[in-house]
């Protein structure tokens, strides 16, 4: 946003102060612009919205924004699936949200007892609220009115119940 005039230490702002990351030989000239933005004519000007980068033009984009992926054309076009984040065409996801994970392209929901998995068993890589993981590393549903816990207390309780003694009253 601001220029560093090589005899002063004052930065003074670039021109284009709003979009603009980088000027650093004259306030009017721009060489580089924030992302979401291109550069153009020493100027930045804003990419089409499914674009997180592009250059030259707004719809010749170079990364997209999550839930997109970046086809033949430089076109960000949209993931079919709504719980995928990356994919690599429409049809193929490569990463899901939370409690999904992807199989054969698609996204699967995963065991009822897993907030984060890699696949449908109960071997989570993080348990839901209202599990803990056991031994052998699989998620184990707490006790009643319990959302936090070990293998043999309740640490937090649902709404309107307290912990004594280890379970929620």
């Amino acid at each position: 946003d601001y220029d560093n005039d090589d005899e002063t230490t004052d930065c003074t702002p670039c021109s284009d102060f709003e979009n603009c990351l980088s000027c650093p030989y004259d306030e009017n000239i721009c060489t580089e612009c924030k992302i979401g933005f291109y550069l153009k004519d020493n100027k930045c000007f804003e990419c089409d919205k499914s674009c997180l980068k592009c250059e030259n033009e707004p719809t010749k984009c170079t990364e997209c924004h999550d839930k997109f992926f970046l086809d033949k054309d430089n076109k960000c076009v949209e993931c079919i699936d709504d719980n995928c984040i990356h994919c690599k065409s429409q049809n193929e996801c490569t990463v899901c949200n939370n409690s999904y994970y992807p199989l054969n392209g698609a996204c699967t929901k995963c065991h009822e007892s897993c907030y984060i998995c890699h696949d449908g068993t109960n071997k989570c890589d993080e348990c839901s609220i209202g599990y803990y993981f056991d031994k052998s590393h699989s998620c184990v549903k707490c006790g009643d009115n319990c959302n936090t816990c070990n293998s043999t207390h309740c640490i937090s309780c649902a709404e309107n119940f307290f912990p004594l003694n280890g379970i929620c009253s």
